[in-house]
């Protein structure tokens, strides 16, 4: 009977494996976190990868995922967000509702603890509950009913019911220590693939101006750090600049565009219990008419700053 249905359904506990593993980076912490042995844990992800057809995990040192995996955790994040949610509810011993929201990883500092603060003042009576993703994982989250409301950038169609949308400049921000010089490579801070580097590229390529990778790295915050530490330039959101930073006035730099951005809502989201909420909310989001130099300077670890001389490789005008 069990050999029957094995590839038919997929116990929730082998998935709540395969997020703990991946979220702590060991076999020994993820037995920790759900009470079991080692081994099991191992058996867990051995027989969710016999369900699915294959690897998981690539093979070699390390936790890194493979395609399969990649798409098996997303999915798995979603169902027992979904699950919880179900049991909190509609479980033997009942919990509050959670509203739940979602915000870009690329918030800064202050602008996270805005929102908190302003979400957990007691406006309403349900809980609130914060998650932090990529835009295409806020969509589809919201597409799932597993997040609440999202806030989301760079909208070219709604991607969910809208609550507010409005117009959000971008502007190229640098330390006030950096000097550019016309006709020499403008030295930018990079996140390969990401809009701000997509629209830098591009924006430098049509005005025919020479760039070179400054600074690179994947998190937010070390390149908010290069920024202003005067490694190069970089496109943001007002929302983004600290009082480390200036807005780069130089003429030859292209314009930099406006977006598109707002907060959305899952389907069937009932607005009338939290509209005190969501007024706030979208108080707090959108930007200001100019930066307010009132606001205390925001940290940046030590570990974040930039060491070494500026500039990293060349690059013409047409890289990416």
């Amino acid at each position: 009977m069990f050999n029957r249905h094995a590839k038919l359904n997929i116990p929730t506990e082998l998935l709540r494996a395969l997020v703990t593993l991946k979220d702590c980076g060991s076999y020994t912490r993820a037995a920790e976190i759900l009470d079991l042995s080692q081994p099991a844990i191992s058996a867990q992800i051995a027989r969710l990868k016999i369900i699915l057809g294959g690897e998981l995990f690539e093979k070699g040192l390390g936790l890194n995922l493979t395609r399969r995996g990649t798409l098996a955790l997303s999915y798995a994040r979603r169902i027992l967000a979904m699950h919880d949610q179900l049991i909190t509810i509609a479980g033997p011993n009942p919990g509050p509702r959670q509203v739940l929201i979602g915000m870009p990883r690329w918030f800064n500092y202050r602008q996270i603890i805005d929102v908190i603060r302003v979400c957990t003042a007691g406006l309403i009576e349900d809980k609130v509950g914060f998650r932090c993703d990529e835009s295409e994982g806020l969509v589809r989250d919201l597409s799932a009913g597993t997040l609440d409301i999202a806030f989301i950038c760079n909208v070219v169609e709604p991607p969910a019911p809208v609550i507010a949308m409005w117009d959000e400049p971008f502007y190229w921000a640098k330390g006030p220590d950096l000097v550019l010089t016309p006709g020499a490579p403008i030295p930018l801070v990079s996140c390969p693939g990401s809009l701000p580097d997509r629209m830098a590229t591009r924006l430098l390529d049509e005005a025919n101006l020479s760039y070179v990778i400054a600074f690179s790295g994947p998190e937010h915050a070390s390149r908010k750090a290069a920024v202003a530490a005067g490694v190069g330039i970089m496109l943001m959101p007002q929302r983004v600049i600290t009082q480390h930073m200036e807005i780069a006035s130089d003429d030859y730099l292209p314009k930099p565009p406006t977006l598109r951005t707002g907060l959305f809502m899952r389907e069937g989201l009932d607005l009338n219990p939290i509209q005190p909420l969501v007024q706030a909310l979208e108080q707090v989001l959108k930007p200001r008419e100019t930066l307010d130099p009132s606001l205390p300077p925001e940290p940046l670890p030590p570990e974040s700053a930039p060491q070494g001389r500026r500039g990293v490789r060349r690059q013409s005008a047409g890289s990416p």
